[in-house]
């Protein structure tokens, strides 16, 4: 179901049993960015209606690029609940940021001057907050700190058909790399080329799934 201008949304599930059962709850913003599945478990009464509310989505989250020269600038971005407050992590070492939501949801961070992370891999993530709620985390990005004088590293092969791992084959290893790039600009993962590691990309390797290419 779509969300309000407002960031709120509502669904009625009507012919449930009774006893206990678990709802699961994703978003997909106009970017084709999604949050992580949100549980919910509630128990339905005979005769009864229950209500849930108050459950405040995860953001979205992407990041504009997985690999990093020491020192640059970059940045991560998203949507979420409008006018939230964003708590930015990085690891490892923990690292805090604060950023709020537009009016719209619309939510993005700068992390300038990376010079004190050292090279190596790290991890971005972010969770909200509104009012007395809060979110659960985000899915987390992975990145990269490359040492000055190193060049990121293009796509092996020829990756438009989903074999990003260059063993001629569109499988599981192929799907791994892609959720790890998720949501950033990597080349190396980016099928369709147009600057973003999202839904597109899936779509195109889920036509190629078990193909030799």
């Amino acid at each position: 179901d779509g969300t309000s201008t407002a960031g709120t949304f509502s669904q009625i599930f009507t012919g449930l049993d009774p006893g206990d059962h678990t709802i699961q709850l994703y978003g997909i913003d106009q970017q084709s960015r999604t949050t992580p599945p949100l549980f919910v478990t509630v128990n339905t009464p005979i005769y009864q209606q229950t209500t849930v509310s108050n459950l405040l989505m995860p953001p979205t989250i992407e990041i504009d690029k997985t690999e990093i020269i020491q020192g640059e600038d970059f940045a991560v971005s998203g949507t979420v609940y409008p006018n939230s407050t964003l708590n930015i992590f990085t690891e490892w070492p923990l690292r805090s940021y604060l950023a709020t939501a537009s009016a719209t949801g619309d939510w993005d961070y700068t992390i300038g001057n990376s010079a004190d992370y050292i090279p190596g891999d790290y991890k971005v993530y972010a969770l909200a907050q509104s009012g007395s709620l809060q979110s659960l985390a985000s899915t987390a990005l992975g990145f990269t700190i490359l040492a000055t004088g190193t060049t990121p590293t293009p796509a092996a092969c020829d990756i438009s058909k989903g074999d990003l791992n260059c063993d001629n084959t569109v499988n599981l290893a192929d799907f791994s790399i892609l959720m790890y790039y998720w949501g950033s600009s990597q080349p190396a993962a980016d099928i369709n080329s147009d600057g973003s590691v999202n839904l597109a990309d899936f779509s195109i390797m889920m036509y190629y799934w078990g193909a030799s290419v």
